[in-house]
């Protein structure tokens, strides 16, 4: 996971074809790929993500609940 601390966001998680957020506040990661969300969009959180910008905002107007699936993060 890389660490992103900015706008409600702690960390990210980029694959080829999804990519995977961790909110503040929460044990649990959300998974958005091309087949949920859509390529257009996964291909645009990956550029928000990467640069910095507003990520959280993006994916509540967007794909906020076009999810894969949400996990819960291990306990250790």
């Amino acid at each position: 996971m890389q660490t992103y601390n900015s706008s409600g966001i702690r960390g990210f998680e980029l694959d080829s074809n999804s990519i995977t957020v961790w909110f503040d506040e929460t044990a649990r990661s959300v998974s958005y790929d091309y087949d949920s969300a859509g390529k257009q969009h996964i291909d645009r959180m990956k550029i928000i993500a990467v640069s910095g910008g507003d990520l959280n905002s993006y994916i509540d107007t967007h794909v906020k609940f076009r999810y894969v699936r949400d996990s819960l993060l291990e306990r250790t």
